[in-house]
């Protein structure tokens, strides 16, 4: 990973930009959706960026940039160059990073340290696609197929689980639980009476799951790999993998299975699966939720008398990639 992907808090922070044209204009826009205050800087300005400058009482100087634009008071957050000439878009660079601010050069990933990437917008759901500069057009194409799966009817869900989020962090002070009591609202039909408009509706369904949250109770879902091929990965074993707080895999499984799980889950390599097993279904009787990869263990018999032995415990065999079972 050559970016560490992060959305900084621009909102009544400063931005310095230098450029007049239209690549300006959309940097513009950006920054002003993000809620910065921007000072700009070119010795000719556009009739559309100048309209944005006077709408919003931003800073302007008509003139060529200098090496102590970056002393500006403010100082700014970040600074971004847009102008059609290459050896001032270096200068500006050089002289930004030597003052140890964020500087994006468009178009020349070479001299920036932060890039900005092609973005679905649900505020308050933003979702950034980047190629760390390689690739422009593939980031917009996974773009379009982002924007179509994301319907614009999410922003009101991002926006009541906001509204929640304080209460709910209240009502369930434990992490594990809130974010299962999350997972399980955000995957049921409050969602769909959202999409409807019903917002009221919602609010009291969650209300009433939020008084009669369930315990955590462990559970262990046995992905079978019938496929080395992570695209191959159904639905269903994706989510699994993306809810599991302890994940058991095959040593020599190929780190790019890790990449598809919960960031914070932890990771459980096994060379010999039925100890592995055995380990996992202790973790599991403990609260957390156990996801283990298997290779190839398909087994009517023995899954059922695994599910007879531990009656108490939510056992779940998914065929999760290439058609295991």
């Amino acid at each position: 990973m050559q970016y560490f992907p992060i959305f900084v808090d621009l909102k009544d922070r400063h931005g310095l930009l230098i450029g007049g044209g239209e690549v300006a204009l959309r940097k513009a826009r950006l920054l002003d959706a993000a809620g910065a205050r921007v000072t700009v800087i070119a010795p000719t300005i556009d009739e559309e960026l100048q309209r944005l400058i006077t709408e919003r009482s931003w800073h302007c100087h008509l003139r060529p940039f200098t090496a102590a634009d970056m002393l500006l008071s403010p100082r700014p957050t970040v600074v971004i160059a847009a102008t059609d000439q290459p050896e001032v878009n270096a200068e500006i660079s050089a002289t930004a990073q030597a003052a140890g601010l964020l500087v994006n050069v468009v178009d020349a990933p070479a001299l920036c340290n932060f890039i900005v990437p092609a973005i679905v917008d649900r505020s308050p759901l933003v979702v950034a696609i980047s190629t760390g500069g390689r690739s422009p057009v593939l980031a917009r194409l996974v773009r379009e197929q982002i924007e179509a799966s994301v319907p614009l009817r999410f922003r009101e869900v991002a926006q009541f689980a906001s509204d929640w989020r304080d209460r709910v962090k209240q009502a369930l002070p434990d992490t594990a639980a809130r974010r299962r009591f999350w997972e399980t609202v955000l995957r049921g039909p409050l969602v769909n009476l959202l999409h409807q408009g019903q917002r009221a509706t919602a609010d009291e369904g969650l209300q009433q799951a939020l008084q009669h949250s369930q315990p955590i109770t462990g559970s262990l879902h046995l992905l079978a790999l019938g496929s080395a091929d992570p695209d191959l990965l159904t639905l269903r074993g994706l989510q699994r993998l993306q809810a599991a707080d302890v994940l058991f895999y095959p040593h020599q499984l190929a780190d790019h299975w890790l990449t598809l799980s919960r960031r914070d889950a932890l990771y459980q390599p096994y060379t010999e699966q039925n100890s592995a097993l055995g380990l996992a279904i202790e973790q599991a009787q403990q609260g957390q939720k156990i996801v283990m990869l298997v290779e190839g263990y398909s087994l009517p018999a023995e899954y059922a008398e695994l599910q007879q032995k531990n009656a108490e415990l939510l056992i779940e065999w998914v065929p999760a990639a290439g058609g295991a079972c």
